[in-house]
């Protein structure tokens, strides 16, 4: 069993790492971050994942299921949620820093708060 979870996991965390390879190759093709990240097409970095999805939640809905019953199964899921939330974090960190960067930089204090807190929510 030890053996098939650890197939099961690589699987999963090697799926999440080379759909992250892909948007970062693909991110030059994307509307430049550094210009305006208002304007970064967010959707267009969630694609690939949006794509990987269906081919991923069976299998991840199966290791929750049985994650109720083993503690090997909970480790699983949580490595799998892990692995996919850096993965996020990767891509999504950059952008989210730069729009908070100049969202501080052309604007008072209160603003600023006010404008990052809602760019956070969106």
């Amino acid at each position: 069993p030890h053996q098939r979870q650890r197939l099961v996991r690589n699987y999963v965390t090697q799926s999440i790492k080379t759909t992250t390879q892909q948007v970062i190759s693909n991110a030059p093709k994307l509307q430049s971050i550094s210009t305006d990240p208002d304007n970064v097409d967010v959707s267009a970095l969630y694609l690939p994942f949006r794509t990987l999805s269906p081919k991923l939640r069976p299998l991840c809905q199966e290791i929750q299921n049985r994650s109720s019953i083993s503690p090997e199964f909970s480790n699983l899921l949580v490595d799998c949620q892990i692995c996919l939330l850096q993965h996020r974090k990767h891509i999504m960190a950059p952008i989210i820093n730069q729009a908070l960067s100049q969202i501080v930089t052309n604007q008072n204090l209160s603003l600023a708060i006010r404008s990052g807190s809602l760019y956070i929510i969106r």
